[in-house]
């Protein structure tokens, strides 16, 4: 732990990846906003790096610019990385480029669009490395809380309104002609929640490693305290 939670001027984003991914699936994506804003805002008070973080979020709205915000989002959490001596992929910040274009894909004909249910992938990928370094730097300050009742009626709604949408590409088209191979949605579906799954697993994995770990680093904080800077 480098710093204590009462030390860090910028308020704590305590979700997990999991959290995050679950949000994002169940919101059809505009969870991404409120997500890039409180992930930037913590990088950019860690870099102390001007505050940009409200403007740079609006402009997600942006065709193309979004592209280049996402990009430098990347590089905002690889920069964190690196202060928090974290290992962090040089790529992270391609994620936020594939994320751009896997949205792009919502533009394919029905069912095909279906594919844009993945564009949460990249993102979590591109958040893991953020979560590992805001518990490197605060410790267990920074572990994820409970979804709040707002969270969770989200994805009560997200539940459903996703479900209406698999129902609707399975009934046929007011002429009687038949949706075109609506099991293509129904494999995009599996697929998300595989991949659900598989970021629960590594969530949880993650967050057990750094309770193991947060013992050893609040020794480590303490003897560095007695014995004074060298």
């Amino acid at each position: 732990m480098i710093l204590g939670p009462d030390q860090h001027l910028a308020p704590l984003y305590r979700r997990s990846p999991f959290q995050v991914a679950l949000l994002l699936v169940f919101t059809g994506g505009l969870y991404l906003f409120y997500w890039a804003f409180k992930v930037r805002r913590w990088c950019e008070v860690t870099l102390e790096k001007p505050n940009q973080s409200l403007w740079k979020t609006i402009a997600l709205v942006v065709p193309i610019f979004n592209l280049f915000l996402l990009y430098d989002l990347g590089l905002l959490i690889k920069g964190v990385g690196f202060r928090a001596r974290v290992p962090v992929s040089g790529a992270v910040a391609m994620f936020g480029i594939l994320a751009f274009f896997v949205g792009l894909l919502g533009r394919l004909p029905t069912p095909y669009w279906t594919v844009t249910f993945f564009a949460f992938v990249p993102l979590t990928m591109m958040y893991f490395p953020f979560e590992r370094a805001q518990l490197a730097i605060v410790g267990s300050a920074a572990l994820p809380q409970r979804f709040i009742w707002f969270e969770y009626l989200i994805i009560i709604l997200g539940a459903v309104f996703w479900g209406l949408v698999l129902l609707g590409l399975n009934t046929p088209n007011d002429d009687g002609t038949p949706i075109p191979n609506p099991a293509f949605a129904y494999a995009s579906s599996a697929g998300v929640i595989a991949a659900l799954v598989a970021t629960k697993m590594y969530s949880d994995k993650l967050l057990k490693v750094t309770a193991q770990n947060e013992p050893a680093n609040g020794r480590e904080s303490a003897a560095g305290q007695q014995r004074g800077p060298s």
